[in-house]
């Protein structure tokens, strides 16, 4: 993890992931400590059925404590990710603020981010 504070009241934490399982336990204890005011988080599908996902098992584990310790939580995906389903689960719709990505997306997409109360940006 980095911390690199250019502000004394604003830090930015980038995590960089390793595919082994092994420092999965050493995850859980360092990203398990911060409250997190807003999180953002890359997602490689976004669908109602499954919600966000993404194509790694740790990645989607580091996703899913990081969230835990956040205030909000924003997707940043692009157009092709919607409605597309993954092969690991992060988290459901309703576990985020919002979903950026970029184009609006169609109205079935706006329609079902509205009944799980994410805001499109």
């Amino acid at each position: 993890m980095y911390d690199h504070n250019q502000s004394p009241r604003i830090s930015v934490f980038l995590t960089t992931l390793n595919s082994r399982l092994s420092h999965r336990r050493a995850l859980d204890l360092t990203l398990g400590q911060p409250t997190i005011q807003k999180m953002f988080l890359g997602a490689d599908g976004v669908s109602l059925k499954r919600g966000i996902t993404t194509f790694d098992g740790l990645e989607a584990h580091t996703h899913r404590v990081m969230m835990r310790h956040s205030v909000e939580a924003y997707v940043v995906t692009d157009h092709s990710k919607l409605g597309r389903d993954s092969v690991f689960l992060i988290d459901e719709l309703t576990s985020i603020a919002a979903l950026a990505t970029d184009s609006y997306p169609h109205a079935d997409f706006r329609t079902m981010f509205a009944n799980a109360g994410v805001s499109v940006i």
